[in-house]
């Protein structure tokens, strides 16, 4: 990973490469028996590197390791997977992620950013529909009627 976050920063600079993490390690039958002491180093050496953020998936829950990447990568953290509005809100403002991303929730609310601030119910993902060729579970969605600003 350090090899090629390095070649990358060769190409366009540190201020431009982002690196993703997933610690959790429940994807692809990966795992770690020691989360915190791997991903704490190298989210320490990818600070070191002054790479541009760091974005971890890694939701919230009583083993999430995301609070040590923080302070580790020592630079803006991106934290995703499972937020909910206020569970993002408690994790920015903790300061354990600089920022929130909603990949799948996106995905079936292009309106998310409105229903997010009105408290609006979201849409399901149907998941399998996701990451398919077609408009299917991109842009057949239902979008919600908001009032217009006064």
């Amino acid at each position: 990973m350090l090899v090629a976050t390095d070649a990358a920063m060769s190409a366009w600079g540190p201020e431009r490469v982002g690196v993703h993490l997933s610690p959790r390690g429940d994807l692809h039958q990966m795992g770690d028996s020691n989360r915190s002491n791997t991903f704490g180093h190298l989210a320490e050496r990818l600070g070191n590197r002054g790479i541009a953020f760091l974005c971890v998936r890694e939701r919230v829950a009583e083993d999430s390791i995301v609070p040590l990447l923080k302070h580790r990568f020592n630079g803006p953290l991106i934290s995703n997977e499972g937020f909910t509005k206020d569970s993002a809100q408690e994790t920015i403002s903790q300061g354990w992620a600089d920022a929130i991303a909603f990949g799948n929730d996106y995905i079936a609310n292009p309106d998310l950013v409105e229903r997010l601030r009105n408290n609006a119910p979201l849409n399901t993902v149907r998941a399998d529909t996701t990451y398919t060729h077609g408009a299917e579970g991109y842009s057949d969605y239902p979008a919600l009627q908001f009032a217009a600003p006064v």
